[in-house]
């Protein structure tokens, strides 16, 4: 089950590329180490990017290739990248997320559940270059500490859905950020979220009786 970005995406598989020609970057473009580094990163690494006004997810190696042989695509993409996900649980490390956060600023949809190698870095990094950032799930992330959920409660004032579901580090002080400082939250997961205690949850019910909050495994 794919999680929601884009509920008109149909997502093909990891490596598969609609709607744009891709030719494999020539060894003369390592002069140009930031194409270099980002198609290094998503050469080893198969999430998918979802690109405004194509309606489909594009594989990442095959979006970088298409960066690194294309002048325009350069200039012209990095304002059209809305999403990221399916990345890998084990080869996704910080600088894969932190490399392609600050290349496509206006990314609204970040899915990186799952991720044995996310840490406190790649959040805040996230919610560093990601004003325009709206859903975040961040699932079985156990590395996370209440310093990158407060780092993007902090910065992402459109978040709308958050997922911070079995994140075992996780306290009290991650929810009462986001109870503070997120004003438009339609949604947040926080299943098997073990340092969460009940008086957190009443608090927010209380104070945010509009959002639905989902306690359960996911």
């Amino acid at each position: 089950v794919m999680w929601p970005c884009a509920p008109s995406a149909r997502v093909p598989p990891r490596g598969v590329h609609r709607g744009l020609p891709v030719r494999e970057p020539q060894r003369s473009v390592t002069s140009q180490p930031s194409t270099m580094n980002l198609f290094a990163l998503a050469h080893h690494d198969g999430g998918n990017i979802l690109v405004d006004g194509v309606g489909t997810f594009l594989g990442a190696r095959d979006l970088a290739g298409a960066m690194a042989a294309c002048r325009t695509l350069r200039q012209v993409l990095p304002d059209a990248v809305r999403a990221l996900e399916g990345f890998s649980r084990r080869t996704t490390t910080d600088d894969v997320i932190i490399g392609l956060v600050q290349r496509f600023p206006r990314l609204r949809c970040i899915d990186l559940r799952d991720g044995d190698k996310r840490t406190d870095a790649a959040i805040t990094a996230v919610a560093d270059k990601c004003p325009h950032l709206a859903e975040l799930n961040v699932w079985h992330c156990g590395n996370l500490t209440d310093a990158a959920i407060t780092a993007v409660a902090d910065k992402c004032p459109l978040l709308a859905s958050l997922n911070v579901g079995d994140c075992g580090n996780l306290t009290d002080a991650a929810i009462t950020a986001v109870t503070d400082k997120c004003p438009h939250l339609a949604s947040l997961n926080v299943g098997c979220y073990c340092h969460l205690t009940d008086a957190a949850i009443e608090t927010f019910e209380e104070r945010r009786p509009g959002v639905r909050i989902h306690r359960g495994y996911s």
